[in-house]
């Protein structure tokens, strides 16, 4: 705080140079953000995309295996330039091979049959996802050893980068065929662990937009704000109680019918889960993504980024929808 006029060299009063303090800036209200067009026509076209992959695998499941498949390759090649960005050397072709190869692992032990040939029991999905687990456990081991032998110790770093990009991305899609072809109906819970993070995304993104003034982590996303993250779970809520009693339920009640009072249960517990796990994923990539040094994983989505940018919610939603799908046909 300056108590002269630099200009004349006058001493200024105690009132005058408090006046002439430059005040803050206090916004008197929230303003849309400058990309929201962008990112709306580049999140329709996006979904005029996915339906055309998905809307098919009702009847033909197999067409979302070419879906996983470009998740697995673009999503791979996406990771390793990202973590090569960062300084982590390694063969930028292992993610996404690996990865590739990974979604049709489930087929060893569930064959390539008509998911609606697949019996339910109990340990089938238990037996389902054995074989494909113990697989990438092994093409993590491979991505781990093979390096250290050809370069030496000094590859460990990087062959720990590879394996963690196997893990990241393949589990999730291994964890999306598995509920495909065994869950009973499993085209619909398909579609509720794809579609239920972009609900989150949506509604914490306006939410925090219009009123989200508190940040939650402002070293890892700042952006992101409590009043968005209860708006990302509010959305998930509301959409399950009304898409489990009217759609979900009575398409999976051949094998069990649940009475309405747990279905609207289940329909909060679902969407509280798959809204905190679909935030948690998008936190844990965006932690990623700020310990690689890069602002998105790649930029074939303008306004979204890449597609390990999009898909980075439901990398966490898939696996908890097997583990959900588990527990309301165990009921």
């Amino acid at each position: 705080m300056k108590n002269f006029n630099e200009d004349t060299g006058e001493i200024l009063r105690p009132h005058e140079y408090e006046i002439s303090k430059e005040p803050e800036y206090v916004p008197i209200r929230k303003r849309p953000p400058a990309n929201l067009k962008t990112r709306v026509i580049t999140a329709a076209v996006f979904a005029f995309i996915m339906a055309a992959f998905l809307i098919p695998a009702y009847w033909l499941p197999w067409i979302s295996l070419i879906l996983f498949a470009l998740i697995a390759m673009i999503g791979g090649s996406e990771f390793s330039t990202a973590m090569r960005m960062a300084g982590y050397s390694h063969e930028p072709w292992i993610v996404s091979l690996f990865t590739l190869f990974s979604v049709f692992t489930p087929f060893i032990s569930i064959g390539f049959g008509k998911k609606e040939y697949v019996i339910w029991s109990s340990a089938w999905p238990g037996m389902a996802m054995l074989m494909p687990v113990l697989l990438v456990g092994l093409m993590v081991t491979l991505a781990l050893i093979v390096p250290i032998i050809r370069r030496g110790i000094q590859a460990l770093s990087g062959a720990m980068v590879s394996a963690f990009g196997i893990i990241y991305i393949s589990f999730p899609l291994v964890c999306a065929v598995v509920i495909l072809y065994t869950l009973p109906s499993g085209w619909f819970w398909l579609l509720t662990a794809i579609v239920t993070p972009w609900i989150s995304d949506t509604t914490a993104y306006f939410t925090g937009s219009l009123i989200g003034s508190h940040k939650i982590f402002p070293r890892i996303s700042p952006n992101k704000t409590w009043e968005g993250f209860i708006g990302g779970l509010l959305g998930p809520v509301i959409a399950m109680m009304i898409w489990l009693p009217l759609v979900l339920a009575p398409q999976s009640e051949q094998v069990v019918a649940l009475p309405t009072g747990l279905l609207l249960i289940f329909a909060v517990l679902f969407g509280v889960m798959l809204g905190l796990f679909s935030q948690v994923g998008d936190l844990f990539a965006s932690a990623l993504k700020r310990w690689a040094r890069v602002k998105d994983f790649g930029n074939i989505l303008p306004g979204h980024g890449g597609v390990l940018d999009r898909f980075d919610s439901a990398f966490f939603t898939l696996p908890l929808m097997l583990s959900l799908g588990l527990l309301y046909f165990g009921v």
